[in-house]
């Protein structure tokens, strides 16, 4: 009985530790202090992930957004940027997709993803 007990407080403890320092904005400056950049980017976007499989939308947005904006150059920021248009579409925000389409065309033309890109928008566009 005593160890569930303890088990229980510690679990408590745990995820009052980490919903305050995630609330505070403490991981952010966590990430950007002692991760590299390409371990920080590829952190944000797997993070994006999960919060989109669990549907936590509005965060897995603004988590793909801070990829794009913080670490550019890296290898996930166009995956985010393809993950921010897949989440809008979802969302059923068709100038959104539009938007930010054309945003990612013009940032990564020689991107791979761009065709699927490409191919959402035609798909949009006409209506099927």
């Amino acid at each position: 009985m005593r160890t569930i007990l303890l088990l229980a407080i510690a679990v408590g403890l745990g995820y009052w530790i980490v919903t305050d320092t995630m609330n505070n904005g403490k991981l952010e400056q966590a990430l950007d202090t002692y991760l590299s950049p390409a371990n920080a980017a590829s952190v944000e976007y797997f993070w994006a992930g999960a919060l989109s499989i669990i549907g936590h939308t509005p965060a897995a947005l603004y988590r793909n957004r801070r990829v794009i904006q913080k670490h550019p150059d890296s290898l996930y920021a166009p995956l985010a940027w393809v993950d921010i248009i897949d989440l809008l579409d979802a969302q059923h925000d068709r100038a959104g997709v539009f938007r930010e389409a054309d945003q990612f065309v013009a940032a990564y033309p020689q991107h791979p993803k761009v065709a699927y890109v490409r191919k959402k928008v035609n798909v949009l566009q006409s209506g099927i």
